[in-house]
Parts: C-alpha cells; sequence; structure tokens
C-alpha cells in the first residue's frame, strides 16, 4: 500500500487596524479546509482521492482569533500545527498537537489574544493531519487471526518485502479464489471502504481500483484487508467487528497478478508523508508455519 498518512496546508493573515476587533482579509469567518486523503491512507497503492473530512478554521470572538477544528471521520485525526504570530503574541513560534474526536465540531486548537490592539498584527500556521491518535502505543503482544475461517488455510504468495510488490512493505498476500469469506483478524472499527470496483490487473493503472477495508484497532493501529471482490464488503463505516466476524468477499481488483487478499497493518505516523507498516504476530504461527513462511 502507497500512502501518505498526512497532508500539510499553510493559512495567513496580515491586518493592521485602529482597535483589535479581527475582520479577517478574506472574510469574517474564513473556513480553512483541510482536504484529507482518505483513499491514500488507507488503501492498497492508490494515488490521493481527495475527500473533505477534517475542517481546520478560523473565527473571531470578542478581541481574540480562535483555531477549531472539525472531524467528519469515525475515528480520531491527530492535528499538528504550527504557528508563527507576531502582536497576536510576541514574535514566536508554537506548536499545537491536538487529537479530536471522531465526529467533532468546533474544537478549539488555539485562541490568539492582541499584545498591541492598537497595532498592525500578523499570524500564520501551517498544519498536517493524520487519520488515528499518534499518542498511543502498539500492542506488541497481540497475536492476529488469519484472516479467513478457522477451518481453512490458504497459502501466501508473497510475504513482508516480497519482490513483486511488497519490496518495503510488512504485508501478506493470501491465494484464495474470488469469493472466499474475508474474516477480521481483530477487533475494531470499520474506518473506511471502497466497494465499486470491477477492475484490475498486472498492470500499475489498476493502482487506484482495489476494493478495500480499513478497520481501526483499540491501540491506534489499522488494519487493511485489500483486493475484495465488487460489492462484496458485508459491513458499513463506523460498524463495531469482532475478531473472526465475515466482513467481506476477496476478490481480484486494484493492482493485481491474481486472485488474493492482501493484509498490513499500520500506524499513523505524524512526522512522514510515508506509511508505517506493523511487524505484527499471527496467533497459529507456531501451529502452521507452513501458512506464513512458504512463499
Amino acid at each position: 500500500m502507497n500512502v501518505s498518512a498526512a497532508r500539510s496546508l499553510t493559512e495567513s493573515a496580515i491586518l493592521k487596524k485602529p482597535a483589535f476587533k479581527p475582520t479577517f482579509a478574506l472574510s469574517q469567518r474564513i473556513f480553512l479546509t483541510l482536504v484529507l486523503a482518505l483513499s491514500n491512507v488507507f488503501s492498497y497503492s492508490q494515488s490521493y482521492k481527495k475527500t473533505n473530512r477534517t475542517k481546520i478554521y478560523a473565527e473571531e470572538s470578542g478581541d481574540s482569533i480562535i483555531i477549531r477544528a472539525d472531524n467528519d471521520m469515525v475515528i480520531p485525526v491527530t492535528l499538528r500545527l504550527l504557528f508563527e504570530v507576531e502582536n497576536p503574541v510576541p514574535h514566536s513560534v508554537d506548536t499545537v498537537l491536538s487529537i479530536v474526536d471522531p465526529k467533532t465540531t468546533g474544537k478549539i486548537l488555539k485562541v490568539l489574544y492582541p499584545e498591541n490592539p492598537n497595532g498592525r498584527y500578523k499570524y500564520n500556521y501551517s498544519w498536517r493531519v493524520v487519520p488515528g491518535d499518534v499518542t498511543q502505543s502498539v500492542n506488541a503482544d497481540y497475536f492476529y487471526r488469519f484472516p479467513y475461517d478457522k477451518n481453512a488455510g490458504y497459502k501466501v504468495s508473497q510475504g513482508p518485502f516480497g519482490s513483486f510488490s511488497h519490496q518495503k512493505m510488512y504485508a501478506y498476500d493470501f491465494l484464495m479464489p474470488v469469493g472466499t469469506a474475508v474474516c477480521a483478524a481483530r477487533d475494531g472499527i470499520v474506518a473506511a471502504i471502497k466497494n465499486d470496483s470491477d477492475k484490475g490487473g498486472s498492470d500499475r493503472k489498476f493502482i487506484n481500483e482495489a476494493n478495500y477495508i480499513s478497520i481501526y484497532h483499540d491501540d491506534g493501529t489499522m488494519a487493511n484487508y485489500c483486493h475484495l471482490g465488487k460489492k462484496g464488503i458485508k459491513v458499513k463505516e463506523g460498524q463495531k467487528i469482532k475478531q473472526g466476524q465475515v466482513i467481506a468477499l476477496s476478490g481480484n481488483t486494484g493492482f493485481s497478478n491474481g486472485p488474493h487478499l492482501h493484509f498490513e497493518v499500520i500506524k499513523p505516523n505524524i512526522n512522514t508523508d510515508l506509511k508505517q507498516w506493523v511487524k505484527f504476530r499471527w496467533e497459529s504461527a507456531t501451529s502452521r508455519p507452513d501458512l506464513v513462511l512458504n512463499y
């Protein structure tokens, strides 16, 4: 999965007024919409597909400017804001790291006050966002269930750092016929889905066509189940999922050289545009090593 989990934007304002009663240069209330590339965050080898799910905006309130955030996602997001200001406070640089809960409106990120209400003041800020809570610690002791029926077994055609498409990924490809039941490897909540594609092949032109489910876990990690069949997803965004639950039917969509299920676990990282894979363990790896190591 080719994923940039963070996006960055910048906004600034320069004003000179006889008194500090802010009227923004563009409008009374500026909405600074953060375009969150969800498909690039969650899906396998996908380029940016812009969806407005998080907003950063500034508004006036008496003698202050309030920077707020909305999060329309069903999982938390982490925002990092970098401020550079003159007059609202003495010239300084200030960084704010904030976790915005799911389905939140109007969370206050920063309040700016004038040092000199009668003078010129200036502020600018930039921000980055990543789905998930970066302050959580990965549970390294968790054992993942194989993502299919417990009585079945499927060969791994490509494992971590495989030569075909996993060169930099800690991920597994399980060979399975189209229409095979895909099961949740861990409890979580459905963060995102793509369910409408019937296109696929070994040409990279299909890289944006994979159907997928992303499930967010209680330690801040996210599992991606990719190359699913068209209309084969059995769950919806925001739904709570139990380990072993059937969540989809496998397929052959997207950049793929044959029917299979791609599975990986990632964690949010606010400091890079690159996805960060999690090295995880299978619960039955010692009893069924052929399923994991035969690739």
